[in-house]
């Protein structure tokens, strides 16, 4: 049956419909420790009734017309993420991104397949569904926002999840290898270096621990300031890694803070003149790098959970390390 959640609260999921913002406002609340969630087959109206957002059974998100109907030519905006019918979820998050997910919360056991990429600083935030006819994240409380977020309006950042499909072959590491975060690692080698010097692909699924010494490295093909790769905590921030490469003169570097004790898929990828990160399945980010090879030092070889030369030891476990 769909439910129209317009004017109604759901308090278990903390959904809310508050027009205190605006009059002219419907909305979804997240606060900062609970997500905002419209699952599939429910909608949000304005209040004017003339739009209405639909988390439809085939997991695209959905602005319609509703004058014009609820078909694909009345659809204002939509997420771009329809597949098979199934179980699927928006969640406006306490993060602030708002995120299509496969599946049921908590989004940690789901897929995310779209996600409109802001996530930041825990807060309250709010999805607004307004009477010109645009859904839009607002950061703050009803009563006193700070800024938009992100609006269909002027979409800039959102973009369908597209990770890799996962490869069934190119193990360093098959199945699951804990690391003690004191003086435990594995050296690879020299013989994955040469292969990764254009485009690659590193995936795995880790678990970091709830401590880590500085600078504690997943994984490091001998890097140095503009040189190498690796995948590095930033100096003393818990979990918060950087995912480098350089060619000596210039560097790509994404940092996202993974959660400690908590499985998580991550792709690290190049292709071309970008660089991507995948954390469970969904795009976090991306930036341009340099054109050309990765550069690495003379007799570099790579290591899993430590620095060859200072140490840097990774507390956690990792499962399933690919590198291609």
């Amino acid at each position: 049956m769909k439910k129209d959640i317009c004017l109604m609260t759901v308090i278990l999921w903390l959904v809310s419909v508050i027009p205190s913002v605006a009059e002219d406002t419907a909305l979804i609340t997240a606060s900062m420790t609970h997500s905002g969630y419209l699952f599939e087959n429910e909608k949000i109206s304005s209040l004017n009734g003339k739009y209405v957002l639909v988390m439809q059974i085939d997991g695209n998100l959905v602005l319609y017309d509703n004058q014009c109907g609820m078909k694909p030519s009345c659809a204002r905006w939509h997420s771009k993420s329809y597949r098979e019918h199934g179980q699927y979820f928006m969640a406006i998050q306490p993060d602030g991104n708002l995120v299509v997910y496969k599946g049921r919360p908590p989004a940690e056991s789901a897929q995310a397949i779209w996600s409109s990429q802001t996530y930041g600083t825990l807060d309250n935030y709010f999805l607004a569904i307004q009477n010109d006819g645009y859904v839009v994240v607002y950061r703050g409380t009803t009563m006193n926002h700070r800024g938009v977020v992100w609006s269909s309006k002027s979409e800039t950042r959102s973009t369908t999840v597209a990770e890799p499909a996962r490869d069934p072959s190119h193990f360093v590491i098959s199945g699951t290898k804990t690391f003690n975060g004191a003086n435990d690692g594995i050296d690879l080698g020299a013989g994955l270096v040469s292969g990764i010097t254009g485009d690659f692909t590193i995936e795995m699924d880790v678990r970091p621990g709830s401590t880590q010494q500085t600078h504690a490295d997943i994984i490091d093909f001998n890097h140095r300031e503009n040189v190498g790769l690796v995948i590095q905590q930033r100096g003393d921030e818990l979990n918060n890694f950087q995912f480098f490469f350089g060619n000596g003169s210039s560097t790509s570097l994404i940092a996202y803070r993974l959660q400690a004790d908590v499985w998580q898929h991550v792709v690290f990828q190049r292709r071309g003149t970008e660089a991507r990160l995948y954390v469970n399945n969904a795009l976090v980010d991306s930036k341009p790098c340099f054109a050309g090879n990765i550069y690495y030092l003379p007799g570099s070889t790579v290591t899993v959970g430590y620095n060859k030369n200072y140490g840097r030891y990774f507390k956690g476990e990792i499962k399933d390390l690919r590198i291609r």
